[in-house]
């Protein structure tokens, strides 16, 4: 037992633990990673100095883990948090728009190789306002949706992860796809993951093809199963991730 606990991978329980539920494991594991940081960040980490250093290099956070950090907030009552953060926020973007424009004044009549004169004031304004760093909160999500990529490209279809991943209502979104096929590190890499997705897409578009059928004035009296009913939502994450949510939940299936 202690032996196979070493040899474990980094991510397998936890990616075994949201295989147990329907849709793809891989945006229930980042979310929870994002959920937990911005949980930590507000309870533990709003005047840490270093904390504060980075989310200013980065101007906070990306669209989808600011709008987290709002539920989140809202969810824990720790809305101060943010307010304390976002000032700090606002006030370094401020001094960095105050410069851009001001350096663009001192532009004035100076040109830039292959830019006109106005050309080149807009783009070294532009770039100056550019984030310094990346999202703050991407950075933990990136580390479990690689390992649980990797996990899955190396599990066999006959292998514990490998019979989870495909079995009803499991699948990876297309986003996960394209990331895990970019990490692949052979072609079994890529038939597996590959697999894992086409398996998944082929029962969402016959629950589809269901939904449809039974809207049909011909079919209406036959009764939507749970699955159609929701299948017409989860094709929409299945192309683009599932959306974040407090807590690190997902809609389920």
């Amino acid at each position: 037992m202690r032996e196979r606990a070493a040899l474990t991978p980094v991510g397998y329980y936890d990616l075994r633990r949201d295989l147990e539920r329907a849709g793809c494991p891989v945006c229930r594991g980042a979310a929870r990673a994002a959920a937990r940081f911005l949980e930590a960040v507000l309870w533990e980490m709003v005047t840490d100095p270093g904390v504060r250093r980075r989310f200013r290099e980065a101007h906070g956070l990306c669209r989808d883990h600011a709008l987290l950090l709002v539920r989140e907030a809202a969810r824990s009552a720790q809305a101060t948090g943010v307010a304390i953060l976002y000032e700090d926020f606002l006030l370094h973007v401020r001094r960095e728009v105050e410069e851009a424009a001001a350096s663009a004044r001192r532009r004035t009549g100076r040109r830039i190789p292959g830019r006109g004169v106005a050309e080149g004031r807009r783009a070294a304004a532009g770039t100056a306002l550019r984030a310094h760093a990346p999202c703050p909160a991407c950075e933990p999500t990136d580390r479990v949706a690689e390992a649980y990529l990797r996990l899955l490209a190396e599990a066999e279809p006959e292998s514990e992860l490998g019979r989870a991943a495909r079995s009803e209502g499991r699948g990876l979104c297309l986003p996960h796809l394209v990331r895990g096929l970019a990490l692949a590190r052979s072609a079994a890499d890529v038939e597996r993951l590959a697999e894992i997705f086409l398996h998944g897409e082929e029962e969402l578009r016959r629950e589809l093809e269901g939904f449809v059928r039974k809207h049909d004035h011909r079919f209406r009296g036959e009764p939507l199963s749970e699955v159609e009913r929701t299948s017409w939502v989860r094709a929409v994450h299945r192309l683009v991730g599932a959306p974040l949510a407090p807590g690190g939940d997902l809609p389920g299936r």
